[in-house]
């Protein structure tokens, strides 16, 4: 079933151009949007940067001259 929305036009651009890019109608795209941003939501918190460096070559000295800065 239809449903009537009311966007604002640069809202309505921005859906149009990837709407046009994707070849996508406006529900997929808004669907896709919404997918994105739910399996993104939970993952962008601070807690999902734990560990980012285990791996990386540091540079002590200047993390501690940042330290001292902070």
């Amino acid at each position: 079933m239809a449903k009537v929305i009311t966007i604002k036009d640069e809202v309505y651009e921005r859906l149009n151009k990837l709407k046009k890019r994707e070849a996508m109608s406006f529900s997929e795209v808004i669907n896709f949007l919404l997918n994105f941003y739910e399996s993104h939501r939970e993952s962008t918190g601070l807690l999902s940067y734990a560990g980012a460096l285990k791996n990386k070559a540091v540079n002590m000295t200047r993390l501690r001259r940042l330290r001292r800065e902070f």
